[in-house]
């Protein structure tokens, strides 16, 4: 990419810690939220006594009418199921038949038996224990008329009676048993009341009693109805009344003593009715009609105790201050949540500024996390940086980072820059490798390179390139050096005496030493970014880096045997003021030039 093609970083902005914005952002929220709903609460709280009453009631009454259904449901499904099996038998009522639709009652508790009524006024009644009985229509008090009723579908539900034989309340579901077009007969199946009163003992309270009336106001079921005296049973032969429940504002109500209460009479189909009793306590007593899905004007009723609403708005305070400790609680789990969250975004952070900065050996492993996106970040992000080792050893490191300090985002310019140039090589690689496999070359290569990078990024210097097995650095670009040359020398120094301790532990491990050759130029050169799109290098262009390179091979002419040698121009000696250790060798006529160069050597 070329300086042009580099896009402008958008401009900086104020930013803000992500604990900030989760507790100040979604805190605030929160606490909005919560102060909404306490308000809403409050709000309710200060509704009149009425509004607070009808919508307890009317949950309740809900509630209670899901609860019936599901219990005659049952009787009602298995009138049908019945009739069905005696179809499909070709209406045969043989004992396998019988047995068929006694079996078909014991999964549901509720149904006490059933009973086939047929057009020859003939009867067979199933208990639940098993027996059979077959009899007439006078043995069940079926009368010509109701029975037309029944086969006509305009009688589903039976009228409600009571057993003296179970004590309780039964209501048998009706349907017709047809024989292609006609019909033969009728199955009713019967269910008790008493598992109804059990429920609504269970959702009644010190101040509210639910209860299930006919038009006649017989109680088909009452709390009272769940724990009766001995007495109740005693010579009964008919559905108890309102007045045997003690239920005084019951009675008060079945009695016509009440007063109309109109705004809780509001919802379709509820006839709602204040009742005083001789104390001046008050009662609200609701009463609603079912539908005719249940027996017959079946009505569902409540009566609430008007003190209920004071407990109410009680409880509305209570839920206020529990509120605030929700509030409170839910704030300071925020808080961890945040500081879980912001820790590893810390770390990604502070791990990312090492990345910018290149400084790839400090950054350590992101830590495991239980946030999914979280861990996949931090997962890439150490993928990454293991990429970025590898990636470091490809690209001159310390060139990167300079261009990233010096310069950031926007890279290099190429300009002319007066630099010290080295080069470095090897000779007679080619017979010393001769025998060696691939591994062993790459290895006393990348040995030979660690100890010419170590004393050049020591110096300050720039790797520019490893050309087989010579190397090209530099100093004075991109950052001017002043004392470049100065740097450059002492940097070919450390090489010789670096290549000199290496070889001496070599012939003592047995092994042939390795001759370097150096040649070092000061000279003006095009330094920048020089390459094809997708594959640029900062490189030096310049007659100056062919003289270098044409001093380093000249060390072959001057000194062929010698185990190091470097060899500068006088334009390197005397920028660098170099005086000790120095050898003049006079002029040389360099391959590629008419005027001598004046070549002195260092080492």
């Amino acid at each position: 990419m070329t300086q042009q093609d580099t896009p402008s970083p958008p401009p900086a902005r104020r930013t803000v810690s992500i604990a900030v914005v989760l507790l100040g952002g979604i805190g605030g929220l929160i606490v909005i939220a919560q102060l909404v709903v306490m308000a809403a609460g409050l709000i309710t709280a200060s509704r009149n006594t009425v509004d607070l009453l009808r919508e307890r009631a009317t949950h309740t009454m809900q509630a209670t009418v899901k609860q019936v259904h599901a219990h005659l449901a049952p009787a009602d499904r298995h009138a049908l199921l019945a009739a069905e099996l005696i179809a499909e038998n070709d209406l045969v009522l043989d004992p396998a038949m019988l047995d068929r639709v006694w079996l078909t009652m014991l999964v549901n508790p509720q149904i006490r038996g059933s009973a086939i009524v047929l057009n020859s006024e003939h009867t067979i009644r199933i208990g639940r224990d098993g027996l059979m009985a077959q009899g007439a229509w006078s043995d069940m008090g079926v009368l010509r008329e109701e029975y037309v009723r029944i086969i006509q579908g305009e009688a589903r539900w039976s009228e409600p009676i009571w057993s003296r034989e179970l004590g309780e309340t039964i209501v048998a579901a009706r349907e017709p048993i047809r024989d292609g077009g006609k019909i033969i007969g009728y199955v009713a199946t019967a269910v008790t009341a008493s598992e109804l009163s059990e429920y609504l003992d269970s959702i009644s309270t010190h101040s509210s009693t639910v209860f299930i009336i006919d038009g006649g106001n017989h109680v088909i079921a009452h709390p009272s109805m769940e724990r009766p005296p001995p007495s109740f049973f005693m010579n009964r032969s008919t559905i108890p009344t309102i007045a045997e429940m003690k239920d005084p504002f019951l009675t008060a109500w079945a009695a016509g003593k009440f007063e109309s209460a109109k705004l809780l009479g509001s919802l379709d189909g509820l006839v709602a009715d204040i009742v005083t009793d001789a104390k001046g306590h008050e009662h609200v007593v609701l009463v609603s009609k079912l539908d005719d899905d249940f027996p017959h004007d079946w009505r569902l009723g409540i009566s609430i105790d008007t003190a209920e609403a004071d407990l109410l708005f009680d409880r509305l305070q209570w839920s206020a201050a529990a509120g605030l400790v929700v509030l409170a609680i839910s704030l300071l789990i925020l808080a961890r949540v945040a500081r879980a969250i912001r820790r590893p975004i810390t770390a990604l952070a502070e791990a990312s500024e090492h990345v910018r900065r290149l400084d790839v050996d400090a950054v350590t492993p992101l830590p495991a996390t239980r946030l999914t996106e979280l861990a996949q970040a931090s997962d890439a992000f150490n993928k990454m940086v293991g990429a970025l080792r590898w990636f470091e050893t490809y690209v001159p490191k310390r060139l990167v980072a300079r261009i990233m300090r010096d310069r950031g985002d926007d890279g290099l310019p190429t300009r002319r820059r007066l630099v010290t140039i080295l080069f470095t090589d090897i000779p007679g690689f080619t017979t010393l490798a001769e025998g060696m496999d691939a591994r062993a070359v790459a290895g006393l290569l990348n040995h030979h390179f660690t100890l010419i990078a170590g004393a050049v990024e020591a110096e300050g210097g720039v790797i520019d390139k490893y050309i087989g097995d010579s190397v090209m650095a530099f100093w004075g670009a991109p950052a001017r050096q002043q004392d470049h040359a100065t740097r450059a020398v002492r940097a070919a120094r450390a090489i010789a005496e670096a290549v000199r301790a290496d070889n001496a532990r070599r012939v003592a491990a047995g092994e042939l030493p390795i001759r370097i050759r150096i040649g070092l130029h000061d000279g003006e050169v095009v330094a920048g970014n020089i390459g094809a799109p997708g594959r640029i290098n900062y490189t030096l262009v310049g007659d100056a880096v062919n003289i270098a390179n044409r001093l380093e091979a000249l060390g072959k002419e001057i000194d062929p045997s010698a185990e190091v040698i470097a060899l500068a121009s006088a334009d390197t000696v005397a920028n660098a003021a170099v005086t000790e250790d120095l050898t003049d060798l006079g002029p040389y006529a360099l391959r590629g030039r008419v005027e001598p160069i004046q070549v002195y050597r260092l080492v």
